[in-house]
């Protein structure tokens, strides 16, 4: 007698389980690692920007970023002045703020080409809370620039702050709050 013997259902069922779970562990492993690439990202971006600032302080005295129109005086860029807010967001020559985003300002004397973006968030901002994207504010004489960080290892989360180049503390002025940034380079505005 030649019997064929094929698998029983709950052999099965420990087959398909145990494919199931390694298939999510490697799914979480995947996530985990692009989270960490996107956030690496953001650090490596806000350390160029940090640099380009710096080079435009050398040379001009101050944090107040312009915009290179060819001719003094030169506009502010980002939110009014001192330059603040937003960095890649501008609107154009109808905008009272905003008319040049802070990255245009930078890219315009030379200091970056061409300016970092966030790798989530491509687009002009939607001034909403947890949105990612880079801002920078200074009153002249100091500076800090923020983003927000998927995962920032860190508890509480406001206490995200890159302490090697920055005050170390919460900042009474900026976007830490309202739009839910939480990871700081600069000397501590």
């Amino acid at each position: 007698m030649n019997k064929s013997r094929g698998f029983t259902l709950i052999e099965m069922l420990v087959v398909v389980f145990i494919i199931s779970l390694l298939a999510s562990i490697v799914i979480v492993t995947v996530n985990r690692s692009r989270v960490e690439a996107k956030d690496a990202k953001r650090k490596t971006d806000l350390a160029t920007i940090k640099t380009a600032v710096e080079l435009y302080r050398d040379r001009f005295g101050t944090y107040d970023i312009t915009f290179n129109t060819g001719t003094p005086p030169y506009p502010s860029s980002g939110y009014n002045s001192p330059s603040r807010g937003w960095f890649n967001y501008e609107c154009g020559a109808g905008c009272a703020n905003y008319k040049y985003s802070i990255a245009h300002g930078l890219e315009s004397w030379g200091f970056l080409n061409p300016a970092p973006v966030d790798p989530v968030h491509n687009g002009p901002p939607s001034w909403a809370a947890g949105d990612y994207e880079y801002m920078l504010y200074t009153d002249g004489n100091k500076y800090s620039i923020y983003t927000r960080l998927e995962n920032p290892n860190c508890t509480p989360v406001g206490d995200c702050w890159d302490n090697s180049s920055s005050s170390g503390t919460y900042a009474s002025v900026g976007p830490t709050s309202a739009y839910e940034m939480n990871y700081r380079v600069g000397n501590g505005y």
